[in-house]
């Protein structure tokens, strides 16, 4: 979930573990590596500024996850960025992470 000045990422830590067992190790390790990967962008963006980017690139945009939602089509896919009227709330991330995610 994010605005044009900060981010906030999480997945299932609960999850992961469960999908460690249904698919190989190598692919448990891609996936893994994804979702840090999101991860500490967001945590080092949030040092930079988000609207700065990450060492230069534009990751955590809308028109990245559109891009990721069309053409990575892998263990781990994505949807594109749906617009939500909320502003960016830790309560509300966590609320709607709840009934997304968790």
């Amino acid at each position: 979930m994010s605005n044009d000045d900060k981010a906030i990422f999480e997945f299932s830590q609960q999850k992961l573990q469960f999908i460690k067992h249904l698919v190989s190790p190598e692919a448990f390790n891609l996936i893994r590596t994804g979702l840090k990967f999101f991860s500490t962008l967001v945590n080092e963006s949030a040092h930079d500024g988000l609207m700065l980017g990450f060492k230069g690139q534009d990751y955590l945009k809308e028109s990245y996850f559109n891009y990721l939602s069309g053409y990575a089509n892998n263990l781990l896919t994505y949807t594109p960025p749906v617009r939500v009227d909320p502003g960016l709330d830790r309560g509300i991330f966590e609320k709607l992470f709840k009934k997304f995610v968790y």
